[in-house]
């Protein structure tokens, strides 16, 4: 039955304008699609151990957008609308602190699953949240969320977004490993951390199947399946 809500909802907000006050929603949406993988940190690692994390890649988050948006780097010259919410100082919006994390936490929660290794974890978790983007970024561009100065490259995303998201995928996943040696989690790395992941890239997937973007839609739907297997 979520799922089907997802569905209906990114049917409406690719075919039905967007009204102004739809930033509150936007807002309140980012919210409920964190909760679960918040939750699911807090069962991992206790509750101040999860906040502390999550503070840490929240503010990591907002600093890399911002400079982003002042210099174009890492991800090339971009700036946000009005509907992802209130922007800090009038630059980014404080959604990014919720949007983002959720994303990086799911990508490093599969990569550990799968890899011993920590700089094998690294790489795959830099990979992994890159292609989380490859189904979110089409799809933010065409809803009007953000535009690049640039409409040249992947559905109106310069590549140099997507080299951005491995080098600060890389950074995150390395500041997660460094604060994994210095606290005792409760469990073993819980499936539940991808639960935000899977919802958010499942809604996003259907925001490009129904905004007719074949390639996004398509790489959405082998992520999808791959994170419910």
């Amino acid at each position: 039955m979520l799922l089907v809500l997802l569905a209906a909802a990114a049917f409406f907000m690719v075919n039905v304008p967007l009204p102004p006050w739809s930033h509150w929603l936007s807002g309140l949406n980012v919210i409920l699609f964190a909760i679960p993988a918040c939750w699911a940190t807090r069962r991992w690692l206790g509750w101040r151990d999860a906040i502390v994390l999550w503070a840490m890649l929240g503010v990591y988050a907002l600093l890399i957008e911002t400079l982003a948006i002042f210099t174009g780097f890492p991800y090339g010259h971009f700036g946000y609308s009005g509907l992802l919410g209130a922007k800090l100082f009038g630059v980014t919006p404080w959604t990014v602190f919720l949007a983002w994390t959720p994303l990086i936490i799911g990508a490093y929660a599969v990569a550990r699953t799968l890899f011993g290794n920590a700089v094998v974890r690294i790489a795959a978790t830099a990979l992994i949240a890159t292609c989380f983007d490859l189904v979110l970024d089409p799809g933010a561009v065409r809803l009007g969320f953000w535009k690049y100065a640039s409409n040249i490259g992947f559905y109106g995303v310069p590549i140099s977004n997507f080299a951005g998201w491995l080098v600060t995928g890389s950074i995150a996943a390395i500041v997660i490993e460094i604060f994994l040696g210095r606290v005792k989690p409760l469990l073993r790395v819980p499936v539940q951390l991808i639960s935000s992941t899977f919802l958010i890239v499942f809604f996003w997937t259907a925001i490009a199947v129904f905004g007719g973007m074949v390639w996004p839609a398509a790489i959405g739907f082998a992520l999808v399946i791959w994170l419910a297997i």
